[in-house]
């Protein structure tokens, strides 16, 4: 693969694309995916910053993303949406959006890498990173957490409370016992508190519920790419009647006015909110 990269540096075709490139954003079109993934795979072999890949569905960025890790030595990852209504909706245990929370998360350790997405993915919008870095929660032994705390917590970063956990977004609250199934664990775990206290953590078996083996820390992280806390109400439906009104400018007739009760009702359950809280 050094050699295929090594020829393609040395060609004036290639140098003028990487002119382009310091320059600005570029568009290619007429090429295989195959050729693609060795196309980028030299220019990351030259090119420093991070670079971005946008495709026009997920079907091809999915090529794209294959045909480049088999000859790339760069860290490739892939941020890809199924543009598909049925599949948004259906996407409570999408493998593809698991796949986006690792993107993002891999992001914040390192930047300088090639990311694939598609329109659709890009057009979604994301939690500010700043958020998303304060979400995530880092559990050892002899560390202090209030449990009913962290039942709120896991319910705000998307997982679902049950009575016995059985797959990945899931946990259960016992008295001092709190089982939880992280989406990067091979197991879920239960996390034993004396009073605010975590005094072990432990792997379990899904099938038998007895522990597999002690662990030394456990990562509770998002199951969602959006995430908010009651505090952050306030900004969000700033954001949203914002939009709104973006989204009228643009209307008349009809089309404005149905709108405008939902601005309107976004107001009203804002104040209902705040009252509560």
């Amino acid at each position: 693969m050094k050699l295929i990269n090594d020829f393609l540096q040395r060609t004036t075709a290639f140098q003028k694309l990487l002119q382009k490139i310091n320059s600005g954003n570029v568009l290619l079109s007429g090429m295989t995916p195959s050729f693609q993934g060795q196309l980028l795979s030299a220019l990351k072999g030259v090119h420093e910053n991070p670079i971005l890949v946008i495709t026009r569905n997920e079907h091809d960025g999915r090529k794209l993303y294959e045909s480049l890790v088999d000859v790339s030595d760069a860290e490739i990852s892939p941020f890809l949406l199924d543009e598909f209504m049925t599949a948004n909706v259906l996407s409570a245990s999408s493998e593809l959006r698991f796949e986006r929370l690792q993107t993002l998360k891999s992001l914040k350790e390192n930047q300088n890498q090639v990311v694939i997405t598609n329109i659709g993915a890009l057009r979604r919008y994301l939690t500010p990173k700043d958020v998303l870095e304060s979400a995530e929660i880092t559990l050892q032994v002899a560390s202090i957490y209030e449990p009913t705390d962290l039942a709120k917590k896991a319910i705000q970063l998307g997982y679902k409370r049950v009575s016995t956990v059985e797959a990945v977004g899931e946990f259960s609250m016992r008295g001092g016992i709190f089982d939880i199934f992280p989406k990067e664990a091979e197991h879920p775990v239960r996390i034993e508190f004396f009073d605010d206290e975590v005094e072990t953590i432990r792997s379990f078996d899904i099938q038998t519920q007895r522990s597999i083996e002690k662990v030394g820390q456990v990562e509770i992280t998002l199951l969602y790419e959006l995430y908010y806390e009651d505090a952050l109400l306030p900004e969000f439906e700033a954001g949203v009647r914002l939009r709104l009104k973006k989204q009228q400018s643009g209307l008349s007739g009809e089309s404005k006015d149905l709108l405008q009760p939902l601005q309107t009702k976004t107001s009203e359950t804002s104040k209902r909110t705040q009252a509560s809280i």
